[in-house]
């Protein structure tokens, strides 16, 4: 059912790769609001709100913290390490955190902004990695089709039914994401429906990581 009538563009930024969690609010949104025109962007970069680059961003990591940001907890990400049944039946699984021998994918240093790249850091080489990217869509790709094991969300991993899971989603690598609006528009009708339908759309999920953690 519509609710009251909005309209204009609505532009949305997401981190690369994470995208597909707000699809479902996207579709209720064009189904409540159609002449509300949603432009995601989906991207590594930072939009900066202050300079309109966009009207609602989802940022994953430390909270944002400039004053005129209205910022609030959205998902809570718990990663594991994953490989596919192929690479799994090639090399078999890694013995007592041995991981000698075993080849990798994703960022190899200098990311430290993800979280698992202090795991990364610990337990490989730079000559490990099959395929050396940042890109969280070829990450998982690149996991799927064999080529080694790497890091994915365990909601991330689920889409994927070859996948065998080595380190399982824990809170020690884990990643909060945040909905972040600019005080200037945060109380408008619109901002205001899109999150509320991207709260509904995502109720099943954790918004915290647990107390003490």
């Amino acid at each position: 059912q519509r609710s009251a009538h909005h309209s204009g563009e609505m532009i949305v930024a997401v981190i690369h790769g994470h995208s597909t969690v707000l699809m479902p609010a996207i579709l209720e949104m064009n189904d409540q609001h159609p002449d509300v025109n949603v432009d995601l962007v989906a991207d590594e970069a930072i939009s900066r709100l202050e300079y309109g680059e966009a009207h609602v961003a989802f940022r994953a990591g430390p909270k944002p913290d400039k004053p005129d940001y209205v910022v609030q907890p959205l998902l809570y990400m718990k990663f594991g390490l994953y490989g596919s049944r192929e690479y799994i039946s090639k090399f078999d699984l890694p013995r007592k955190g041995d991981f000698e021998g075993h080849r990798f994918v994703g960022p190899k240093t200098g990311e430290p902004k993800r979280p698992y790249s202090k795991w990364l850091k610990d337990n490989t080489s730079p000559d490990q990695f099959a395929l050396n990217t940042t890109s969280r869509l070829c990450i998982h790709q690149a996991i799927s089709a064999g080529l080694g094991l790497g890091f994915m969300a365990g909601f991330e991993a689920k889409e994927y039914s070859n996948l065998v899971e080595v380190i399982p989603p824990s809170d020690e690598i884990s990643m909060q994401v945040w909905s972040v609006t600019h005080m200037d528009l945060h109380r408008t009708a619109k901002i205001q429906d899109f999150l509320r339908i991207v709260k509904s759309t995502t109720s099943s999920w954790p918004r915290k990581p647990p107390r003490g953690s």
